[in-house]
């Protein structure tokens, strides 16, 4: 074989390898944007399953109970709430424990189950 040849060889490698660089390179973006929207679906999910699982609790805890809410089972939905780490929940929950009247008890309850629901994805 020839220079000539040899030089035609190795440049058509070269071209070949860059390329395949560039298409791999390529794909690993394109999976690692589909890996980080399978992940913020995931975390969405589980934060909504947090959410499901408070609503289940406050419904068994307090619109479900008969007569008043006790302190230890104020506390667990307190913790509960404050484990959903949301700030706007939290809000909501604070405006829905400090009513001072049954209609803003009911306009606050309305209120806090709304965002409840908000948080959560089918």
């Amino acid at each position: 074989m020839n220079v000539t040849t040899q030089n035609a060889i190795l440049s058509i490698i070269i071209i070949a390898l860059t390329a395949s660089d560039v298409f791999f390179v390529g794909q690993y973006f394109v999976n690692r944007k589909k890996t980080e929207e399978i992940n913020q679906y995931i975390v969405s999910r589980e934060q909504g399953r947090e959410v499901l699982q408070f609503l289940k609790l406050f419904t068994a805890r307090v619109i479900k109970a008969e007569g008043q809410v006790s302190f230890d089972d104020r506390l667990i939905l307190e913790d509960a709430v404050r484990n959903l780490r949301d700030q706007e929940l939290w809000d909501q929950w604070q405006k829905f424990l400090n009513s001072q009247t049954s209609d803003e008890a009911q306009t606050n309850l309305r209120d806090l189950l709304d965002a409840l629901l908000t948080r959560i994805e089918l």
